[in-house]
């Protein structure tokens, strides 16, 4: 599971799957992150995100047969961006810059 995965490197396997399957939402002031993907994984990673950066865990819906997990808050959206991010050499240049602060 996620959470057996070394911590050192774990932030850049959670990069490759927000890469893939991951955006960046604005309404206004408000931003959110949401990942989609199977149910187990993305319950494994809200826990993995909580226990490592000591944020809230976020809302995990079921819409229309997949799972989306959002993570919203100007504090979380931060430090889930400063923590996959670190130490990156590769990354899909267009989801990075998605980021606005």
């Amino acid at each position: 599971t996620l959470l057996d995965c070394d911590s050192s490197t774990i932030h850049h396997l959670i990069r490759g799957i927000f890469d893939g399957d991951g955006s960046v939402h604005y309404s206004g002031a408000n931003r959110q992150i949401s990942i989609c993907g199977e149910g187990d994984l993305l319950v494994a990673l809200r826990e993995l995100v909580t226990a490592t950066l000591g944020t809230s865990c976020g809302c995990l819906r079921r819409e229309t047969g997949i799972f989306r997990w959002f993570l919203g808050g100007r504090f979380n959206f931060r430090c889930f961006y400063d923590w996959m991010y670190t130490d990156a050499s590769v990354y899909m240049n267009r989801k990075k810059l998605a980021f606005k602060f």
